[in-house]
């Protein structure tokens, strides 16, 4: 399976990264027990829009220190510059890591009470003049989840939950109670707290959280009962071809180079099934396919089989968007079947199905047919909904993409600026 490195599998993007990540599913971290810290693991998205996993190990419970000797109630000047985030990371036994665009550092932990978890995002800032030096951000269960908050919904009675919105990630809200605004006033912008008022922050979270107790039963009911509901419905479609259109993808538009690309496969392999992946981008329910490739070269072909080189498609993902001044996504993927079969087999069920968890809003898959002329049928599954298959309607030519700029090449700047990013991403790939 490809990395998608903006819809579904997120490769060697980082937790922070991950929750800021915009696209048509919502963020939000969960733990990823037993991976070690810096570990890449697959993010998937699921129906209620959840990335359910992160590469931290996750903090189960504080720890205290009962057996150590004391402290004194002062920050003292060690032989290395500490930070704010290092001396967080002692008192959680966490390591906090660099954000991508060095705007702060990063945890996740979770915290129990009542027997529930409840998992946050800490982030600090490093920033000498950030108004908000720390905060606290619910993630599993979210802000919406927990008081019904988004970025579309004022939040009139966020003081009386101990927690704000987050301009900064609109339709967030991060902790903020009494207790911790006294601790923050204390200290102007960059200076070290003292351990006693760090210990104190972070059981004032210990008790923000067993506060919440209710709303965070009620949250966790409410999400079972939807994932069960949710289950039931897609058990009972699941694969069929329904009419109509779905509203996560009402429309596909494939390019001319696209088209030609997938042609010009098939018939080099005419008459054994062959297919490659397809990239490009999501626009609301439209969605435009630029490339798409060939199956590789560690490949094996027959008339009713083919198998694809996974390796080739996870280092030719990043060579091919980097050349488009929008980067491409992964959408799904095409395939020849043998006479006028355009429908799934139980393996192209799983392998879409698989496509489809990567991609985390579906996926589409190309069935390419010659009867005797070429004749492309482009289906689109519903995985997360409602477990089926549509046909969305089709336009096929660059003409289609007038009023986007879906098709530009990057220019001399647009590289540059880029360098490190593909420097990073040649080097995950080889």
């Amino acid at each position: 399976m490809v990395k998608s490195k903006r819809e579904g599998w997120i490769m060697a993007m980082n937790a922070y990264e991950a929750y800021k990540m915009q696209s048509n599913c919502k963020k939000v971290i969960v733990e990823a027990p037993g991976h070690a810290v810096g570990t890449v693991v697959d993010i998937m998205v699921d129906g209620f829009d959840k990335v359910e996993r992160i590469t931290e190990n996750v903090c189960e419970s504080i720890k205290k220190e009962t057996d150590t000797a004391i402290v004194p109630d002062s920050v003292v000047t060690p032989s290395k510059v500490q930070t704010l985030a290092d001396l967080f990371g002692e008192e959680l036994e966490e390591k906090f890591r660099r954000t991508e665009s060095g705007d702060g550092m990063y945890a996740g932990i979770s915290m129990e009470a009542e027997g529930m978890k409840q998992q946050y995002l800490v982030f600090i800032s490093t920033a000498d003049n950030a108004a908000v030096p720390i905060k606290v951000i619910p993630v599993v269960p979210s802000g919406f989840e927990l008081f019904g908050y988004s970025k579309k919904k004022p939040f009139k009675k966020a003081p009386s939950f101990g927690v704000k919105p987050d301009k900064d990630n609109p339709g967030e809200v991060y902790l903020e109670t009494m207790r911790m605004k006294r601790i923050i006033q204390k200290y102007k912008p960059g200076e070290l707290w003292s351990r006693s008022d760090i210990k104190e922050y972070i059981q004032e979270i210990g008790d923000w959280t067993q506060q919440m107790s209710p709303q965070r039963k009620e949250a966790l009911e409410k999400k079972s009962l939807h994932k069960r509901t949710e289950l039931i419905g897609r058990s009972r479609n699941r694969f069929d071809y329904l009419k109509g259109s779905c509203k996560k993808c009402r429309k596909i538009v494939i390019s001319d180079r696209a088209y030609t690309s997938i042609l010009a496969e098939a018939l080099s392999r005419d008459p054994d099934e062959t297919g490659g992946i397809l990239l490009g981008i999501i626009d609301k329910d439209t969605w435009y396919v630029v490339e798409a490739t060939d199956p590789g070269l560690s490949t094996f072909h027959n008339r009713v089989h083919h198998e694809m080189d996974e390796k080739y498609h996870n280092h030719i993902y990043p060579v091919i968007s980097r050349l488009y001044e929008k980067d491409l996504c992964l959408l799904g993927l095409w395939h020849r079947h043998p006479g006028t079969l355009n429908t799934f087999s139980g393996d192209d069920n799983r392998t879409n199905t698989s496509y489809s968890e990567a991609i985390g809003n579906g996926t589409l898959s190309f069935l390419l047919n010659f009867v005797p002329d070429a004749q492309l049928t482009c289906y689109y599954l519903d995985d997360k909904g409602t477990g089926s298959y549509y046909k969305p309607e089709v336009k096929i030519g660059d003409k289609y993409f007038k009023g986007t700029d879906y098709l530009v090449l990057a220019d001399e700047k647009t590289l540059i600026a880029r360098k490190r990013q593909m420097q990073r991403e040649i080097k995950e790939v080889g």
